[in-house]
């Protein structure tokens, strides 16, 4: 009977030690896993990152078509006028209705939003806008007549 109980003691032995065997095995096996995830993981972020590049690069244009359609927008009450020979005393809402009233235009001092010259060289253009579309248009086309 103790041989028998030796046989099983050498047997239980060998078991522990297959057992401690495959469970090295199995901490190297999920190690491995671990870093092939991580890897994985490194190498999708750069497709995330371009992705999100990409859809930002986009909303910028967007962004830049619609600032050009605002200043378009904001800038059609407004007429430069060049080549005007006036004093820098007298104040450009004056300039303007007399301007107006040369080409026989109708504009009141209501109808002017703001006036004032550009910081250029030589003869300094007059820069205005009008309160609406509508004097601008009767301004441009009694000019141009």
């Amino acid at each position: 009977m103790l041989e028998k109980l030796m046989i099983l003691a050498n047997q239980v032995a060998k078991l522990r030690s297959t057992f401690h065997q495959q469970k090295t095995q199995l901490t190297a096996v999920k190690t491995t896993l671990a870093k092939m995830k991580q890897q994985d993981d490194l190498e999708t972020e750069p497709v995330v990152a371009r992705k999100k590049i990409s859809k930002q690069e986009e909303e910028i244009a967007e962004f830049y078509d619609f600032q050009d359609d605002l200043e378009q927008y904001t800038g059609k009450n407004s007429l430069e006028i060049h080549e005007v020979l006036e004093s820098a005393d007298t104040p450009m809402e004056e300039v303007v209705l007399k301007l107006a009233g040369a080409i026989n235009v109708d504009v009141n001092p209501q109808d002017i939003k703001i006036s004032h010259k550009l910081n250029r060289k030589g003869v300094k253009p007059i820069i205005m806008k009008f309160q609406n579309h509508k004097v601008k248009s009767n301004f441009t086309r009694q000019e141009r007549s």
